[in-house]
C-alpha cells in the first residue's frame, strides 16, 4: 500500500510538470500531455494519468472513481522526480496562459 504522502507527493509532482511543461493536443484540446523519454503524462478532464515504458502505472481522478497506482515502486517514481526537480522554482506555463 502506498502512504498518503508519496500518493499526493507524485500527484503534486506531475501536476507540475503538466503545468509548466503540458501542451494542448492538437487531436483533443482538452488533454494536456507532456512526454519526456519513457514518461508520458496527460491530463484530461482532471483526470491525471502517468506512463513510464508504455504502462500506466499511476491514475488519479479529482472525483475518487479511479484513483490508483498500478505501480508502488519503480524508476518511474525516480523520473517523475527528476523531471520536476528540472523545473526552475519560477517557472510558469500552460496553466497560467489558460488564466
Amino acid at each position: 500500500m502506498i502512504e498518503e504522502a508519496e500518493f499526493r507527493s507524485i500527484l503534486s509532482l506531475a501536476r507540475r510538470i503538466l503545468d509548466v511543461r503540458g501542451r494542448n493536443e492538437t487531436s483533443d484540446s482538452s488533454r494536456v500531455s507532456y512526454e519526456q523519454g519513457e514518461v508520458n503524462i496527460s491530463c484530461k478532464r482532471g483526470v491525471i494519468d502517468v506512463f513510464f515504458r508504455g504502462s500506466l502505472v499511476f491514475r488519479h481522478d479529482p472525483k475518487g472513481e479511479i484513483t490508483d497506482f498500478f505501480e508502488t515502486r519503480g524508476p518511474w517514481i525516480d523520473e517523475i522526480d527528476r523531471l520536476a526537480q528540472s523545473i526552475p522554482p519560477s517557472s510558469s506555463g500552460i496553466a497560467s496562459q489558460r488564466q
